[in-house]
Order: C-alpha cells, then structure tokens, then sequence
C-alpha cells in the first residue's frame, strides 16, 4: 500500500467526492490522508489563523499534492495562497494543481479584469509562478487527482522537510560544535533553512558532510569492533 498526503484548499469542498475518490484509490492500493482547509470555516475568520494552521500541517506532513481552489472567497486569491506557500514558506517541492476553471478563462478574467496594467503583470506571475501542473474543471478534478496520486513521480521522502521535522521536534535545544552555529537554538537553525539564509545553508552543508563522514567511519570498522 503506498501511502499519499493531500491537502485541498476550497471554500466549497466536495465532501461525497472526496469520500469516493480516496475509497477508490485505496482499492488501488493508494492509501490517501486528505486534508481540506476551508478559509470560510467560522475557526478561519481571522484569516491569519487559516495561514498558520495551513503552514503548520504543510510543516508536520511531507505533502505530496495540493489542490487549490481558484475561487477561495474570503478574500482570498488563489494565486496569492500557492505563492505563500512556494516562495514564502518554502514548499518548494509540493506538486499542485489549481482548479476550478480552466486556463483560459483564469487568463480572460484577468486580462478582462479593471484593474491597471501593472497589477495585471503582477497577478500573471504569480500565476506562473504558482508552478501548478493542471487546471482541471470542477467536474475534472477528482479525476485529475487520482491520476497524480497513483503516479510514481511524487517523492516519497523530502529530506529537506524531514530535517526540519527533527529540528522543531527539540527546538529548544542549543548546537554546539560549530563557531557560526554555536548557541543557536535548533528552532533557530530551521527557521534560517526555511528562510533560505546563509545559516540554514550552511548548517545543511555540514549536515550531510558530517553525516556521510560518520556512515564512512563506520563502514570502516573492523567486523567485531
């Protein structure tokens, strides 16, 4: 049984779909753990609240797929959301899908849209950005899912994610051993990985070189050492 973590952000969520699209992957074979983050659930009207219960499952769960509606409501844009998600938060590496409509109505929208030209160009970026694979219809959507979740070209493992996972796990603790990392907080060295800083680069350096450095010292090992 393969086992898949997806997250569907919609304001409408299709619970009988939903429902019937994970039982018919499991038959498959394809275990599904689906999230859906409603932003006009009554817990999400400080929309504050629906990013940091977004950004904390995206923390604790390696995702392998968001489907994001276009529509959100709340005043929410879609696009906004994934480019949070990319480009602030660093999930660089989760697959997502936005849909709802089609490509070419989301680009007639905004082409057609009153606002000026240089919040045209913005909300085209982000669109691309947004790096998302498929604009599948509402009647389209589970289909397309369950097409990316039987694949084999999700990763099963995100180091990078797993990392940050230990390193929240004991927060408070302190590293040592390192002159630019001494005394930070383990908290402190994941936010600078997230964050994309020279810290968080080079104490994922250091981490994998001193982890392949320990695997080659003890594969070196006599035998009945």
């Amino acid at each position: 049984m393969r086992h898949r973590n997806l997250v569907i952000i919609d304001d409408e969520p299709d619970d009988d779909g939903i429902n019937t699209m994970c039982e018919d992957l499991r038959k498959e074979g394809v275990e599904v753990n689906c999230i859906v983050f409603n932003p006009k659930d009554k817990q999400y009207e400080d929309i504050s609240v629906f990013y940091k219960d977004l950004k904390k499952h995206l923390r604790d769960k390696h995702i392998h797929l968001i489907a994001c509606d276009y529509t959100l409501g709340a005043n929410l844009d879609a696009t906004d959301v994934l480019h949070k998600i990319k480009h602030e938060w660093h999930f660089h590496n989760t697959t997502n899908i936005l849909f709802s409509t089609k490509i070419e109505s989301i680009l007639n929208e905004i082409f057609d849209s009153g606002i000026n030209f240089s919040e045209k160009i913005l909300k085209l970026k982000k669109l691309v950005r947004s790096n998302s694979i498929d604009f599948p219809s509402r009647i389209e959507i589970f289909n397309t899912i369950k097409g990316q979740l039987r694949g084999d070209r999700l990763q099963e493992i995100d180091i990078k994610h797993e990392l940050l996972q230990w390193l929240y796990a004991f927060e408070n603790h302190q590293f040592m051993g390192h002159p630019s990392l001494e005394r930070k907080t383990l908290k402190q060295i994941a936010e600078a990985i997230e964050d994309d800083t020279s810290l968080g680069v080079e104490f994922q350096k250091l981490f994998v070189e001193q982890g392949i450095s320990t695997m080659i010292q003890l594969n070196n090992l006599p035998d009945n050492a």
